[in-house]
């Protein structure tokens, strides 16, 4: 999305402005992950009902386990942690049911896998690997947001994310030797299975869209403007312009990187 955070990126240069603590999409994200990854280890799906007793203690164990989320734990943050709580529970549960309705396993959660695109080396984390009954192995990411915007990214060619990550475990012992390595998300505030732009009801089906065009070309062309030594500034129409491919750009919201949008003509 933006050249020039890539940079800033790169070279350590962040803004380090001082908030207090809140409970914002990232923390709100990050512990949900750590949840999920707790409750759906390696293996068959566990038994929906089960999941009402277990969500709290794992929820707990998350806020204890990670530094970051530890002030989830004061009193002054009580509703926050019931009303997550509670949103976990449902989201735990249907996910349970989905994957027992279509007969997947989970093959493996929390792998860091590498690799190269564009001419660079990549390295990421998938959150869960499952393993469908025709011997599929379906890279699926979770994300805290609505499906709405990720079919839209997925529908204009630009999603770019999941399908690096079934690259690079295509070339891996992880694939089993399979060359069937499909990609897809699932969106945890509506419970939407978004798989190469194919939606749930059969959430984990036909994978017949080329979700990425349009994102590995731009990514081709800003790498090859990089590697010469350029880089582009973003304009103050970027911003709209990518949400209307259904793309988030948080990146400009940085102020570093917000100080130097050039204005674009009218």
């Amino acid at each position: 999305v933006s050249p020039l955070a890539w940079l800033l990126g790169e070279l350590g240069i962040e803004d380090k402005g001082w908030g207090p603590d809140s409970f914002d999409m990232m923390e709100r994200g990050s512990l949900m992950h750590k949840v999920l990854e707790a409750l759906f280890p390696p293996g068959a799906p566990p038994d929906p009902d089960s999941l009402v007793e277990v969500v709290p203690l794992a929820v707990n164990a998350a806020i204890e386990g990670e530094c970051d989320l530890r002030f989830l734990a004061a009193p002054a943050w009580a509703v926050e942690r019931r009303h997550i709580t509670n949103d976990l529970t449902r989201i735990a549960i249907r996910w349970a049911e989905m994957l027992r309705d279509t007969g997947a396993t989970i093959h493996a959660t929390e792998q860091y896998l590498s690799g190269a695109a564009f001419g660079m080396g990549l390295h990421g984390k998938a959150y869960t690997l499952l393993e469908l009954p025709n011997g599929t192995i379906l890279v699926i990411d979770y994300k805290s947001g609505k499906s709405t915007k990720r079919v839209k990214r997925m529908e204009n060619g630009w999603d770019v994310q999941a399908e690096l990550y079934g690259n690079m475990i295509r070339g891996s012992a992880l694939a089993q030797g399979k060359n069937a390595v499909a990609v897809g998300y699932l969106s945890l505030a509506d419970m939407v299975a978004v798989t190469s732009g194919t939606l749930a009801g059969d959430p984990f089906g036909p994978l017949d869209l080329d979700t990425h065009a349009a994102a590995k070309e731009k990514l081709t062309e800003t790498v090859a403007a990089l590697r010469q030594g350029r880089v582009t500034l973003n304009g103050t129409a970027d911003a709209k312009d990518f949400d209307d491919l259904g793309v988030g750009a948080y990146a400009l919201d940085n102020p570093i990187v917000s100080a130097f949008l050039w204005e674009d003509d009218e």
